[in-house]
């Protein structure tokens, strides 16, 4: 492994905050406003603000959009889908929670467990899941999930995102 090549979360932390969910698809050359210019250009913005989520933390989606530069929702998720390569559905997150995975508050609460969903919008994304799912080494995030629910439980008055906010040292 290069040490000097930037490690990439293996599930695609930090998540692109959208307003609302949305199922988003490649951009593609037969798109009617497509042009390869726009298309190279959306694909540098994507991984710019890709960069940017990794070290910047915003308190809203007026910051967010003015950071880096995004006019609408639409162009947003037009360099998005740059930045894509299979159909992909992203949830309605803020800019605080870009490191949230998708949970229901409810199941972790109460049943004080995770559940770990995710859509599947085409095969391969399937067969990638299932092999990763088996494969999976990471079996330490369940003391983290424990932590939480231990605060949560102290602390009710908590806010999850408050909770589990990278801390500035």
């Amino acid at each position: 492994m290069d040490p000097n090549k930037k490690q990439e979360c293996r599930f695609g932390a930090p998540f692109m905050p959208t307003k609302k969910t949305i199922n988003l698809i490649p951009m593609k050359n037969t798109d009617p406003d497509y042009s390869e210019a726009l298309f190279k250009e959306y694909k540098e913005r994507s991984k710019f603000i890709k960069n940017n989520l990794e070290n910047i933390d915003y308190t809203d989606f007026d910051e967010f959009y003015s950071h880096n530069g995004i006019i609408s929702d639409d162009h947003y998720y037009n360099i998005i889908r740059a930045g894509i390569s299979r159909p992909k559905l992203f949830y309605k997150r803020t800019p605080a929670e870009k490191w949230h995975n998708t949970f229901n508050p409810f199941v972790l609460h109460n049943l004080k467990s995770n559940m770990d969903f995710q859509i599947i919008l085409d095969e391969y994304t399937c067969a990638t899941y299932v092999v990763e799912y088996v494969n999976k080494h990471n079996r330490g995030i369940s003391n983290l999930q424990r932590q939480i629910i231990d605060i949560m439980d102290e602390h009710p008055e908590f806010d999850i995102v408050d909770i589990t906010k990278k801390n500035e040292y």
